[in-house]
């Protein structure tokens, strides 16, 4: 059975005021494989994310961090980014309420 600490983790941070993830860092957290994460309600300008941990489920395959406008995952799909071990600044334009990692 897997454990949160062995599923593919990445660290995100949120950013309010500027598009290319600078100074001002909203919000910070980790996020697991198969796992939602419910987040304020600000509208961001940018998303920074890096694979910090852990392997996908299926070996075979790399995380891919899924934004959402509605709660917890279930509605209001935003868009998809795909995650490496190198810190990577997302440009955007939303008030997201949830994320989530999948493995594709």
């Amino acid at each position: 059975m897997a454990t949160a600490s062995n599923l593919a983790a990445v660290s995100i941070e949120t950013y309010y005021g500027n598009s290319n993830c600078s100074a001002g860092g909203l919000t910070t957290a980790t996020l697991y494989e198969g796992y939602c994460t419910g987040i304020e309600s600000f509208p961001l300008k940018s998303i920074s994310a890096v694979h910090s941990g852990g392997t996908c489920s299926d070996a075979t395959k790399s995380p891919v961090l899924y934004t959402y406008t509605g709660l917890w995952c279930e509605s209001g799909f935003y868009a998809s980014y795909d995650v490496t071990d190198e810190e990577t600044c997302f440009s955007l334009d939303a008030t997201l309420l949830g994320l989530s990692i999948k493995c594709e």
